[in-house]
């Protein structure tokens, strides 16, 4: 029941602001949000103070369950960002990563958005905190798991796709039952109860091992 957006992405926080409010569903969902790269010589508490405020008003909401830092390398901010949840404008202060190099900087986030398919495992390290939200993104490696092979930017990606389409489930389904479990979230019935919610999908890891799938070997590498 979590709904991504960012002040990015074209009119989106004003759609599901509008959306929600219209069907009397504001409380039903978790929003995410972010927070853009600020302009040079800015204050950054402010624009980060601004922009929720503005995120606020087209989400149609008095408080935004979390806020993202969008640009990694702007993750020496999420102090900043984490005392916005007392002045009441965010529940959860966290940041979006892209590459190894910032892999360590969540560490104090209540919440990730972190790249996570079938052939990229370069984050699971970051599923490993019980009071941690993650949120995935890239089930579909950029789309390369389900495109026309001679879409595919990354070659060296194909005969291992070739291997997982083999074994019969349709790649987005396969795709996904991976990404829900890794996906784990946790749910509280109470202040001292935390609860992992995740779909379970069984493999042999005999099955995959030549594909790296239950391995440390990173198949595909954003940087690249």
């Amino acid at each position: 029941n979590a709904l991504d957006t960012a002040p990015e992405y074209g009119d989106s926080e004003d759609v599901i602001g509008n959306a929600l409010a219209e069907l009397g569903l504001s409380d039903k969902f978790q929003i995410i949000t972010k927070i853009p790269k600020g302009p040079e010589n800015t204050d950054p508490e402010k624009f980060i103070e601004d922009s929720l405020q503005k995120s606020l008003k087209r989400l149609k909401t008095e408080i935004i369950s979390g806020a993202l830092i969008h640009v990694e390398q702007d993750c020496i901010y999420l102090d900043i960002l984490k005392d916005m949840k007392t002045k009441g404008l965010i529940l959860n202060a966290g940041i979006s990563l892209n590459t190894l190099a910032y892999k360590d900087d969540g560490a104090e986030a209540d919440c990730l958005q972190i790249p996570c398919s079938l052939l990229d495992h370069r984050f699971a390290h970051c599923f490993n905190h019980n009071d941690r939200h993650c949120f995935i993104r890239g089930a579909y490696l950029q789309g390369m798991l389900l495109m026309d092979e001679s879409r595919v930017f990354v070659k060296e990606i194909l005969p291992v796709r070739r291997k997982l389409e083999a074994l019969g489930l349709p790649m987005t389904e396969l795709a996904l039952r991976y990404g829900f479990k890794k996906f784990t979230f946790p749910r509280r019935t109470n202040e001292d109860t935390p609860i992992s919610i995740c779909m379970q999908v069984e493999l042999e890891p005999t099955t995959l091992r030549d594909t790296h799938f239950a391995g440390d070997v990173v198949i595909y590498d954003q940087e690249r």
